[in-house]
């Protein structure tokens, strides 16, 4: 298929899917990352504290100061800054890596000089796909250099009567709180789902079937019939009653999206059969090509016909459906007169419209 052939010629497209099979662990590690600094605020307190016994001195340097109490608990603020730092410069000089690997495979994908498809959009624009993830990696860069640069001002040792180690803590306690802060910030506004599965397999960069997670069961719903109370892919393989009991041969949530590779799912329907069955093509018609369900290796594809991708429309809540045995060509479709699935001639019709509903 054109997506397929595309992303095989890219020369980075191997180390996309390397450094794509870490994103998981990449996210996780972000994540305790995040919320370590965003833990700082505690040495911002203790460095308030050290602050103010400093001052105290400067203004009577006759007052009693314990140096060796003082330079215990600088150490250990200090400490608590390296622990912070050692957690995160690893994982995002690994993130830089994916974004960079990212914005050249967006480049080298423009550089294809790919002629646009009116009717069958293949995927996002990479350059946004990369633009995305290169965004959260300026961020963490950001973020770790400002706390880099705040642990730089430590160590600070106390001297009577000047200032200097006073203002040196206020300028490093200012730097921490701010980097905290933007630590949480990153934390609280993690990726959503959807947007955090872009990242997890270059098979997958550029797919639009919205799947909340892998196997799910969901139902396909028709945008045209489900203007009539008539809606959605059934195991028949037809349209049908949306709101037929659970258990019922059409009941539409029957669906589950497996990842098989190269950006293709295996879309199996939850059939009462001594076998696993999914969606196919009946590839002995002629013209119509109905839509039917066949037997598969467990969660393996027997046959071209059960291979599948995402197609996005001008709708943002809806999809088409097309598979490599007839190219982006065709997609799947229900006609106005009968509510059986076939795959037709893609064009800009509503029959062609389907939305993943997970209920």
């Amino acid at each position: 298929m054109t997506l397929v052939r595309r992303l095989r010629a890219l020369a980075t497209f191997d180390a996309l899917r390397a450094e794509a099979a870490q994103w998981g662990a990449v996210q996780g590690r972000l994540h305790a990352a995040a919320d370590r600094i965003a833990q700082l605020r505690g040495v911002v307190a203790g460095l308030q504290q050290l602050c103010d016994e400093l001052d105290a001195v400067s203004f009577d340097p006759a007052a009693p100061f314990d140096e060796a109490t003082w330079n215990s608990g600088a150490a250990y603020l200090e400490q608590q800054l390296d622990v912070a730092i050692a957690a995160a410069a690893p994982v995002v000089a690994h993130l830089l890596v994916y974004a960079d690997v990212l914005r050249s495979s967006a480049a080298g994908y423009a550089l294809g000089g790919h002629a646009p498809n009116l009717l069958i959009r293949i995927g996002p624009a990479p350059e946004a796909v990369a633009s995305g993830l290169g965004e959260l990696a300026a961020r963490w860069r950001a973020l770790l250099s400002d706390l880099q640069n705040a642990r730089r001002i430590l160590p600070v040792t106390p001297e009577r009567p000047s200032e200097r180690p006073v203002l040196a803590i206020s300028a490093a306690m200012t730097a921490i709180a701010r980097v905290a802060a933007e630590a949480h910030a990153l934390s609280a506004a993690r990726l959503d789902d959807a947007a955090s599965r872009r990242y997890e397999t270059g098979d997958y960069l550029y797919d639009q079937c919205p799947m909340i997670s892998d196997r799910q069961w969901v139902a396909l719903v028709s945008m045209h019939w489900a203007n009539r109370n008539v809606m959605g892919l059934g195991g028949g393989v037809a349209v049908s009653d949306l709101d037929r009991p659970p258990g019922a041969e059409g009941m539409m949530d029957n669906w589950q999206f497996i990842r098989i590779g190269l950006g293709y799912w295996l879309i199996r329907h939850r059939a009462d059969r001594p076998t696993s069955a999914a969606l196919d093509i009946r590839l002995n018609a002629i013209v119509s090509f109905p839509l039917t369900l066949s037997p598969t290796d467990g969660d393996r594809p027997r046959a071209s016909g059960q291979y599948w991708r995402c197609a996005a429309t001008d709708r943002p809540d809806s999809i088409r459906l097309y598979n490599p045995h007839l190219s982006e060509a065709r997609v799947v479709d229900t006609p106005h007169d009968t509510p059986h699935a076939n795959m037709a001639d893609a064009g800009p019709f509503e029959t062609q419209y389907w939305r993943i509903l997970r209920r």
